[in-house]
């Protein structure tokens, strides 16, 4: 995020983890949705940054990707990619 960003959204741009939750504030805004101002976004006891490192979905109940027996879900990541790729164009 750039420092008019940071100013917007109330983050402080001399922090890159505002929250100290393990996620920096740009990952919070642009990847994950999450809010940046708020430790545990959905309110589980779990930090955002947590659940993302186990895989956990921050922002609610559920997994952040379907990884069945540990391998990845080519079908959902593609679906992902695209519905990224079709908000940015």
């Amino acid at each position: 995020l750039n420092n008019q960003e940071e100013f917007t959204i109330g983050t402080d741009a001399n922090n890159p983890d505002t929250d100290n939750d393990g996620l920096f504030d740009g990952e919070e805004v642009l990847v994950y949705q999450t809010n940046p101002l708020n430790g545990d976004t959905d309110g589980d006891t779990f930090v955002d940054g947590e659940e993302v490192k186990n895989n956990y979905n921050p922002n609610g109940p559920g997994r952040l990707l379907n990884l069945p027996d540990g391998e990845l879900n080519f079908q959902e990541l593609n679906s992902l990619l695209k519905s990224i790729d079709a908000e940015t164009t």
